[in-house]
């Protein structure tokens, strides 16, 4: 679900929720349409979010320019860091009762209290733990609250939370808006916020991983059936020995119980992971979102479908509870940065804007349901290796052509000689056109009835000279950006 954007009336506060389905388009003009996508295929749909530490920001008047930027930009859902370390910093009586004067969230209610006003859903992700809830003789080389958490206080610290934005909970301003997501963890495959992750050369991070995300499915769920637990996003790559990283495909096999590595099959499992949606974090480093991975068991974008099939498989196999259902996959970062700001890892604005669009569409083809880009608003760059330049907007506040990109994507790509695949996803409800430039004018190939947040592909066959061609989408006064294709 997801608010309609900018063309819901003014302020994001009134826009509203909704949903439907597309319909069947009709080929005009000298294109034709000579088949709809595959059953099911265009009917899902995507919901894009974003994440930013803006929107904690103590500063009230960054906070709202923030929200504000997320609505514009179409998002549906806003992916809000919560440092139980920062909340808890001393041992509560009663952990497990949010009330507990112990406990600081006066940041987070205001973060959750205007993502509500602006009509927008809210991903929690709990991380680094406090030292009360560490395990002892924490190594010097591991960070603050990544050593040995304990599975015990995080069920009572998520029972908390999860009580505390149950929608009824009723607080400093008065009764706080409901959260249903909660996420178990940030790239728990990184000792940076998991550790160890290796003891003689085991898997052992995988195991204590497993115990975080049980505890933290039952401290969830005690305070409500519905909540939503997702699980940590892990990192796209990994090591296959030493301390600091696991390949994301070994963790996940650790943490679901399966062996093997092109045969997957069942190993033995005391105790089996709970979830309802598999997260990960497919960030490409090194190039465009069709720059796959060198190593197997790494998962950047064109790699998705290898930790699809690893999940299904551990469905298919009873190695994670509850049984019988088959969980969506969430892409829970992305990024890539321009230059401007950042001199040494970014591309140019144009570019960064095709590899989010071309980015979106290859989630969405590999299974992914939500896509969350790292930062709407660029931030200063005084760590050459920060990410600093993945926002929507410049610093200055400016847009990027990016912000174009993810809130109206469209993606064209080539079936065959004399068939292309047109890609989109409606930033509202309308009828959307697709459209080509021929013989010095913009002419409509293809409309079609579409709901706020669905995706539309058509496969197109050409009827007249050779390309390159230049389409775009239209949907009332919005325009997709001009999509080049040879």
């Amino acid at each position: 679900m997801r608010p309609a954007g900018p063309g819901c009336g003014g302020k994001p506060g009134s826009c509203r929720l909704r949903t439907a389905a597309i319909m069947a388009t009709v080929g005009l003009g000298a294109w034709l349409i000579v088949a709809a996508a595959p059953a099911g295929a265009a009917g899902k749909r995507l919901t894009t979010g974003l994440s930013d530490t803006a929107f904690r920001s103590t500063d009230p008047d960054l906070r709202e320019a923030t929200f504000d930027r997320a609505v514009r930009a179409g998002a549906g859902i806003v992916r809000v860091n919560v440092s139980w370390r920062s909340i808890a910093g001393e041992r509560p009586e009663a952990p497990a009762d949010p009330a507990d004067p112990a406990y600081d969230f006066s940041a987070l209610d205001q973060a959750v209290i205007d993502a509500a006003d602006s009509g927008l859903a809210v991903l929690l992700t709990v991380y680094r733990a406090p030292a009360w809830a560490e395990g002892a003789n924490r190594s010097q080389a591991v960070p603050a609250g990544a050593w040995r958490p304990r599975a015990s206080d995080l069920r009572a610290f998520a029972r908390a939370l999860a009580d505390r934005y149950s929608g009824s909970f009723a607080g400093p301003q008065g009764t706080l808006p409901r959260v249903r997501h909660f996420q178990a963890w940030n790239e728990p495959n990184l000792r940076i916020y998991l550790a160890p992750q290796r003891r003689r050369g085991r898997l052992i991070g995988a195991r204590i991983y497993r115990r975080l995300l049980r505890a933290f499915y039952g401290g969830v769920k005690a305070a409500g059936a519905d909540g939503v637990v997702v699980t940590g996003g892990t990192a796209p790559y990994g090591d296959s020995r030493g301390p600091a990283r696991t390949r994301p495909l070994a963790f996940w096999r650790a943490v679901l119980c399966l062996r093997g590595r092109h045969r997957l099959a069942p190993r033995k499992c005391k105790r089996r992971a709970r979830f309802d949606v598999l997260g990960h974090h497919p960030i490409n480093t090194s190039g465009g979102p069709h720059r796959g991975a060198v190593n197997h068991d790494d998962v950047a974008t064109p790699d998705l479908g290898r930790l699809r099939r690893v999940l299904r498989v551990a469905e298919r196999t009873d190695r994670v509870l509850p049984a019988g259902l088959r969980r969506p996959l969430w892409v829970t970062e992305f990024w890539w940065q321009t230059n401007p700001p950042s001199r040494r890892h970014g591309v140019a604005p144009g570019k960064h804007a095709r590899w989010i669009q071309a980015g979106l569409y290859e989630f969405w083809r590999r299974g992914a349901r939500v896509a969350i880009n790292h930062l709407v608003t660029d931030g200063p760059s005084r760590d050459p290796g920060a990410v600093a330049g993945s926002g929507l907007y410049f610093g200055d506040g400016a847009a990027k052509p990016a912000l174009r990109a993810f809130r109206f994507p469209f993606v064209v790509r080539r079936e065959g000689p004399r068939r292309l695949v047109a890609w989109g996803r409606a930033p509202r409800a309308g009828r959307v056109a697709i459209r080509i430039r021929a013989r010095g004018s913009w002419r409509t190939v293809a409309r079609a009835p579409v709901a706020a947040g669905q995706v539309f592909q058509r496969r197109i066959r050409r009827r007249v000279g050779r390309g390159p061609w230049r389409l775009r989408a239209e949907l009332a006064d919005d325009r997709s950006r001009v999509w080049r294709q040879r």
